[in-house]
């Protein structure tokens, strides 16, 4: 052994050592429970963000914001419709109330204009 190497001990179940072996046997890749270890713990390291979460974690939170700001948008833009709904409202009502004001002044107009004669 190296002066920069050193041994680790994990303590676990016998039957999930048991386990590890039997996928170190039937794998070409490993020959030996210490490489299987050494490339899974290398592999999850691999697979954490800065904030502590897996890839699959990260991009989950990523369509999750994604989705929210979608959300946002459409909330934003249903308000707009809305606040142009209501001014377009009130600009029929005002319209309506300014024509009825007109008939009621030449009513009154023509009436007024009938009693001269």
């Amino acid at each position: 052994m190296d002066d920069d190497e050193t041994n680790f001990t994990v303590r676990m179940e016998k039957s999930k050592r048991d386990e590890w072996k039997e996928a170190v046997n039937s794998s070409e890749q490993f020959g030996s429970l210490s490489q299987l270890v050494r490339y899974s713990v290398d592999q999850q390291i691999g697979r954490m963000g800065e904030e502590g979460m897996s890839k699959e974690e990260k991009e989950i939170m990523d369509k999750m914001e994604a989705e929210n700001s979608r959300l946002r948008t459409l909330m934003e833009d249903m308000q707009e419709t809305m606040e142009e709904i209501q001014e377009s409202h009130l600009s029929t009502t005002e319209a309506e109330a300014l024509a009825h004001n007109q008939t009621q002044t030449l009513i009154q107009e023509f009436n007024h204009g009938g009693s001269d004669e």
